[in-house]
């Protein structure tokens, strides 16, 4: 029973994914085919997302090594359950106390041991943005003490995942899913079994520098926020498709990096112009898209067209005001870090979004007969997909009209020249 709950869930959460996130890239999706006994492993930027991003993607079951905190919760804490999580307890869930997850442990090993397949988030926390946090050693310990109550002959891999998002809590945003080769402890065991614990900490640099190598990762706020900007200007520039703007999102990243190495005033004087370009756009009330568009044909045929699916698009949001109306506020009053603001719009949507459609129909169902009620239902879902690309082409609309009749000839030249003097040498 718990096994058709876990894929029922699997599949929800797949759709909502999709819905939440609908420009994926996902590149070697055949090592998610990786037999077990398997530990994958990824960055955490976006809290709960990431699990289900790698359980949506691996083929088989997936059992997770989850923060204790996240139990406390007895709803949270049931789902949890259903998707076989192991909790593990933090240092600084405990008050900076010292830990017991000796019995956490043994449960993953006897899981490895018959075959099984675990997540780990090896940072130990989730963290926004496009860094990565030091790894901790619990990977390597679990990984080295199941391999060795394995059979003769039978070993155990480690499958990395790297996870970019453009921006984690923004709906509809661009994510990347890396898959890396998976690492065979067989073939590391000379690294991981030496002495003392000097091996699992090297081995443990080894997953931190694979992962690192599979995302975008910025060593500063002030290199991350540039990066950011950057890939603004080039997307609002041409239009990426979602992997050819990870490729150049790595490739720009990499060039900061270097740049920053080798000329720190040539970095520090991008950075400048970067800044004064957007204080200038937000100074004016435009954005970097208007000023991209500023002389694109169409904006008139475009907004009589978004004009006329208005009422389309108001029923859409009416028919759903009930559980959008409730994420906001769940996530208003209870949501204290912005690392959860993603996961608590999707999670409350997978959650409220059934049990409202199926409100709907049994109301519906005492005014009309027949499939009526299932055509009203299909209806509802229709007009709220509808009200989602709605909202997305209303903002680039907003932002094209901001700039008619402003004076952005300045901007416009200081935008050529980034684009010019950095984007296009980066290719």
């Amino acid at each position: 029973m718990m096994v058709v709950i876990y894929q029922t869930l699997k599949i929800i959460a797949k759709i909502g994914l999709k819905l939440f996130y609908p420009f994926k890239v996902q590149k070697s999706q055949k090592y998610f085919k990786t037999p077990g006994p398997l530990i994958l492993i990824s960055n955490h930027p976006n809290t709960l997302i990431d699990p289900l991003f790698v359980a949506s993607s691996f083929y088989g079951r997936l059992s997770f090594l989850a923060n204790a905190s996240l139990f406390k919760n007895p709803l949270l804490g049931h789902i949890l359950r259903l998707f076989y999580c192991i909790r593990i307890e933090r240092k600084q869930d405990n008050d900076g106390q010292v830990v017991n997850n000796e019995e956490a442990f043994e449960q993953a090993n006897r899981h490895l041991r018959e075959g099984g397949a675990i997540y780990i988030a090896p940072e130990g926390t989730s963290i926004k943005g496009k860094k990565l946090l030091p790894f901790k050693t619990g990977t390597a310990r679990i990984a080295k003490s199941a391999f060795m109550g394995l059979a003769k002959g039978q070993d155990l891999h480690i499958l990395p995942v790297g996870i970019t998002y453009r921006n984690p809590s923004f709906f509809g945003t661009e994510v990347a899913i890396m898959a890396g080769e998976p690492i065979s402890i067989r073939k590391n065991w000379n690294i991981i079994s030496q002495n003392g614990f000097e091996g699992i900490r090297k081995f443990t640099q080894i997953l931190e520098d694979t992962i690192k190598n599979l995302i975008i990762h910025c060593d500063s706020e002030k290199e991350e926020d540039l990066l950011d900007r950057l890939i603004e200007i080039g997307s609002n520039s041409k239009k990426l498709k979602v992997g050819r703007w990870y490729e150049k999102a790595k490739n720009w990243s990499d060039e900061l990096k270097m740049l920053r190495e080798k000329s720190p005033e040539q970095f520090e004087d991008l950075h400048k112009k970067v800044n004064d370009y957007f204080t200038k756009c937000k100074n004016l009330g435009v954005s970097d898209y208007g000023v991209a568009k500023k002389h694109k044909r169409g904006l008139m045929v475009s907004s009589i067209l978004l004009a006329l699916g208005f009422p389309l698009f108001l029923l859409g949001l009416i028919t759903h005001l009930i559980p959008i109306g409730l994420l906001v506020w769940i996530s208003r009053h209870y949501n204290k870090y912005v690392e959860y603001e993603a996961t608590i719009q999707l999670v409350g949507g997978i959650l409220f979004l059934p049990f409202f459609y199926f409100l709907q129909v049994k109301i519906t169902s005492l005014f009309l007969v027949g499939y009526g009620p299932i055509y009203m239902l299909l209806m509802t879902i229709g007009m709220g997909l509808l009200a989602i690309f709605y909202s997305r082409r209303l903002k680039k609309i907003e932002e094209r009209w901001a700039v008619v009749n402003k004076d952005v000839a300045s901007l416009e030249k200081l935008r050529k020249q980034l684009v010019g003097d950095y984007l296009t040498a980066y290719k």
